[in-house]
């Protein structure tokens, strides 16, 4: 039986049981906040498979290895990183040495599969921003890192190199196994002004790394489409440069047929993201940006639809809520609804 057999013999809520007491058993009511997994389930179920085949095998992680040695953690390998339609078209293997369910199976693959994102383009986008990071922040980050490190390294020939590559764009903090253990040794034994030092420039970082990520919210935005309202994105981009944290999470209406795109996402809001109606923090502001394309637009009715069940679902948090339209240049059937949640400084 083949990976994406073994998804549609089995609905999303055996399989989200399976992953509540496998891979949540500390989140409460897990069901109600797998809105990106049931979307990632949707289209492991209709996916076209290709490549070459191959196997998925299961293994459970020792006790002793686990974050909560509760939770019984199942580990699917050759899924973790690899395109979708690939995993689809291998085989399964039933482990004959631990005691797993198919729900519990197919939970793992999802997790594993969903690693780097609940879409095939959001995880493009993740490794794109993982392999070729070009924002300014991310690139002080590592030349404060390597500054952090050079008075430790002895040898004159690593320190030159080092010295070299801070001058540049580097896109990484190059260490060998042995300076890193030593490193640690000798961070140990720091006297009070080198701690002091050492603590100034790790929250630095801290900082850096936060506005990159900052950074990278404001890039997609700029790039995704066009806001409908007019000046309503320059005003959005400024909050989140000056936010203290940004939440940003995008559903899709991946219906395929069965129902149409609004009550998908309907379903899907009510179901499975039930947890976001909850009131909001008072520093905390909500936009939701709801896209379609050029190529497929939205009605009038379907905004109708859209605009009276989120002000309804969110009733607790009216206050705080924007609701625009934005189109995009994309060739996309699906309608997507962006959340993006600013926290104040």
């Amino acid at each position: 039986m083949t990976v994406q057999e073994l998804f549609k013999s089995l609905s999303f809520d055996e399989i989200a049981i399976a992953l509540q007491q496998t891979h949540f058993r500390d989140v409460e009511n897990f069901i109600g906040q797998s809105a990106e997994y049931k979307m990632a389930y949707d289209q492991l179920c209709h996916i076209v498979p290709k490549g070459d085949g191959g196997e998925v095998t299961f293994e459970v992680v020792s006790p002793e290895s686990r974050v909560n040695p509760k939770v019984k953690a199942i580990v699917a390998n050759n899924v973790e990183g690899q395109c979708w339609e690939d995993i689809l078209q291998k085989e399964f293997i039933r482990p004959t040495d631990i005691n797993v369910t198919d729900a519990e199976m197919v939970g793992a693959i999802l997790w594993g599969a969903t690693f780097y994102g609940f879409t095939p383009h959001s995880m493009d986008r993740c490794f794109d921003s993982y392999f070729n990071d070009d924002s300014p922040f991310a690139t002080q980050a590592y030349r404060l890192g390597i500054r952090e490190m050079l008075p430790y390294i002895k040898d004159k020939a690593e320190r030159s190199e080092l010295k070299k590559l801070c001058k540049g764009n580097p896109d990484g903090v190059p260490c060998s196994s042995e300076t890193m253990r030593y490193l640690w040794e000798r961070r140990k034994r720091l006297n009070r002004s080198k701690r002091k030092r050492e603590y100034r420039m790790s929250k630095r970082q801290d900082e850096l790394w936060k506005m990159n990520k900052l950074y990278h919210n404001v890039e997609r935005l700029r790039k995704f489409g066009i806001i409908e309202t007019a000046g309503f994105l320059e005003s959005l981009l400024k909050q989140i440069y000056q936010a203290q944290s940004v939440n940003d999470v995008m559903l899709e209406s991946f219906a395929y047929g069965k129902t149409g795109r609004v009550e998908y996402l309907k379903e899907l809001l009510d179901t499975y993201a039930c947890e976001m109606k909850g009131p909001s923090d008072s520093d905390s502001k909500l936009t939701i940006i709801i896209w379609s394309s050029e190529s497929y637009p939205l009605n009038s009715d379907e905004r109708k639809q859209l605009l009276e069940f989120l002000m309804q679902f969110f009733a607790l948090q009216a206050s705080s809520i924007q609701i625009v339209f934005g189109v995009t240049q994309a060739e996309n059937p699906e309608i997507q609804i962006q959340f993006i949640s600013i926290k104040d400084e």
